[in-house]
């Protein structure tokens, strides 16, 4: 069918207060979840924590299965199409289920010949290189983008969001080895920074 293949296997465990995941592994068509720990703590205020985790995401297959999702075609509509890997080598952290902003995750991994289109780009933006996600801040080193025709060595970088400036941004050839640094504030990257806030 339209979503693929699908397999599941771990270990799992529950109780009145808590349900537990251990090295459990999920594949979705080309995209897969493996080695996940978490527990799901039922209480008052219920929260989920991650202890590790790795995944393999087909950004392209992702794209097209919840863009065709009513309720979230809204925040894919400025996206006109999404391609290449994302592979997370760890992730731990979590949060209250009732507030994704208030979680507190660290996410390292790699991006794959990621190549998006939207309507805010001049042109499809091509991506490559390793990144850390830690709370709102996102580094990334050896990283090379590629706007349409053009070439973008490893760069140092900010961006301004929701109002508050961040460092000019930098490149050049010699930055490989330097992480740039981007906080987003809990925001889509390519869509409007208010969507979060309603």
């Amino acid at each position: 069918d339209q979503w693929g293949a699908f397999s599941l296997r771990g270990v799992y465990s529950f109780d009145e207060d808590k349900s537990k995941v251990r090295d459990l592994s999920v594949a979705l068509g080309h995209s897969a979840v493996s080695g996940l720990s978490a527990e799901l703590t039922w209480d008052k205020a219920p929260s989920l924590n991650i202890f590790s985790g790795q995944a393999a995401l087909a950004l392209g297959e992702l794209y097209r299965w919840l863009s065709s999702v009513e309720s979230l075609g809204q925040d894919f509509k400025e996206v006109k199409s999404l391609k290449g890997l994302v592979a997370i080598s760890s992730m731990v952290g979590g949060g209250p289920l009732s507030d994704t902003r208030a979680w507190r995750l660290k996410i390292t991994g790699e991006a794959k010949n990621v190549v998006v289109d939207s309507s805010r780009l001049p042109a499809p933006l091509s991506m490559t290189g390793r990144f850390i996600i830690e709370e709102n801040r996102l580094a990334v080193g050896d990283f090379l983008g590629a706007p349409g025709e053009s070439s973008v060595f490893p760069v140092s970088a900010a961006v301004s969001v929701g109002g508050k400036t961040f460092p000019d941004s930098s490149a050049g050839e010699e930055g490989s080895g330097v992480f740039g640094v981007f906080s987003w504030g809990g925001r889509w990257m390519l869509g409007d920074p208010a969507r979060r806030d309603r």
